[in-house]
C-alpha cells in the first residue's frame, strides 16, 4: 500500500480575474480557520470521514467557523462555493486544477489539516495508465 498526504485547503470563488472571495478581497498567501469566520462557511456533514478529522484537529481551536450548509460530498461543496453561497475547507486532491475559471485554492492554516490517503493494488494486476500516474504520484 502506497501513502500520502493531502492537505485541506480554502476554496474560495474567483471574482473578475482576481482570485478571492466573492466579496472581491484579494488572494492572500494563506487564511486561518479564524479568518473563515467573516465568510459563509460550507462544510461536509458529519458522517463524513473528513469532518471527523476536521472535528478532531480543530476541537481546540478557539474562532473555528460554524457552517451554514452541510453536504454530504465534497463535489457538492465544490459547486455551493461555485455558485456563490459561501468558502468551503477542501481536500487539495479534491480540487479542479489551477486553470479553473471560477475555483481558486488557498493554504489553510493554524493549525495545518491533513489527511493520509492510502492506496491498494493488486501485485497481479496491471493498472491502467491514469491509475498507474496516480500509484506513481504516490511515491513522491
Amino acid at each position: 500500500m502506497q501513502q500520502m498526504l493531502d492537505d485541506l485547503d480554502t476554496t474560495l470563488l474567483r471574482i473578475r480575474g482576481l482570485s478571492g472571495t466573492r466579496l472581491g478581497e484579494v488572494t492572500r498567501r494563506h487564511v486561518t480557520w479564524k479568518d473563515m469566520n467573516a465568510y459563509d462557511y460550507i462544510s461536509v456533514a458529519k458522517s463524513s470521514g473528513n469532518r471527523l478529522l476536521l472535528d478532531q484537529a480543530l476541537a481546540g481551536v478557539s474562532g473555528r467557523p460554524d457552517s451554514i450548509y452541510e453536504t454530504e460530498h465534497v463535489t457538492t461543496m465544490l459547486g455551493l462555493v461555485e455558485a456563490g453561497l459561501g468558502i468551503a475547507a477542501v481536500p487539495s486532491l479534491a480540487m479542479p486544477g489551477k486553470d479553473h475559471p471560477l475555483l481558486v485554492s488557498i493554504p489553510l492554516n493554524d493549525p495545518v489539516v491533513t489527511r493520509q490517503v492510502g492506496l491498494i493494488r493488486r501485485k497481479s494486476r496491471t493498472l491502467s495508465p491514469a491509475a498507474q500516474q496516480l500509484y506513481d504520484s504516490s511515491l513522491k
